[in-house]
């Protein structure tokens, strides 16, 4: 049987960054930068601290990796996706067009998955250290809900961008036959449900903390303490 011949397949051209795309590659760069920096202390820190790494350690290191992706697909995004530019120019240019929409869409659909490991990890890792911590039992109980809680919200995103559109090929491919839910509502609640509970890992420790015989000042500090950290 004779071997076809081999096609390459045609990658999308570089798309110049407009004024928005410029912006998207700045923040992103920027806060990669300072939560790369974050994580490199904390390790430094435990070296010097002669500590073993515990689990709360290797959980924030996933959550690097998978912050990292994020961010190499958000630049990515704007040099072959067109992110931050307008779509009338990506749609009216003859050297871009559906070939550059497709990459981009594509990308989008990455960073979905991206996101969701990159946030539910770190959420994890805080959990976690709050149960170094914190050894009392009846806080422990309250950890392990909201791990749970993490966990089902980690699932219902992982789960929600994979199937959202069916097949999955129709996120990047609007002429494939099927069918998407609101891809609208997706991307506005699972922000929002993960933004509240964000709230609720920071607020977890107040209790304790506030019940603590110290001065006023140094449990507000220390509840401001544990928020920065965990931003």
């Amino acid at each position: 049987m004779p071997l076809l011949p081999y096609v390459p397949r045609k990658l999308a051209p570089l798309v110049p960054a407009e004024r928005g795309g410029v912006k998207i590659i700045a923040v992103t760069v920027v806060f990669t930068a300072l939560a790369t920096t974050a994580v490199i202390l904390r390790f430094v820190a435990a070296k010097l601290q002669r500590r073993a790494l515990h689990m709360h350690d290797f959980l924030i290191m996933a959550s690097w990796v998978f912050m990292a992706g994020y961010s190499s697909c958000a630049i990515t995004g704007v040099m072959i996706g067109g992110s931050g530019s307008h779509l009338s120019r990506i749609l009216t240019n003859p050297q871009f067009g559906k070939l550059t929409i497709v990459a981009g869409l594509k990308n989008f659909f990455a960073t979905t998955f991206l996101w969701a490991c990159a946030t539910c990890l770190c959420k994890l890792s805080v959990l976690s250290l709050y149960k170094q911590l914190f050894p009392q039992r009846h806080f422990r109980h309250k950890i392990y809900v909201m791990m749970s809680v993490v966990a089902a919200l980690w699932v219902g995103m992982v789960l929600t961008g994979l199937f959202i559109c069916w097949p999955i090929g129709l996120n990047w491919d609007k002429s494939l036959e099927g069918h998407c839910g609101s891809t609208v509502a997706e991307e506005i609640a699972f922000p929002v449900v993960s933004l509240v509970v964000d709230g609720l890992v920071v607020a977890l420790p107040a209790p304790i903390i506030w019940s603590l015989k110290l001065p006023a000042k140094k449990k507000f500090g220390i509840s401001c303490l544990f928020g920065l950290g965990f931003m």
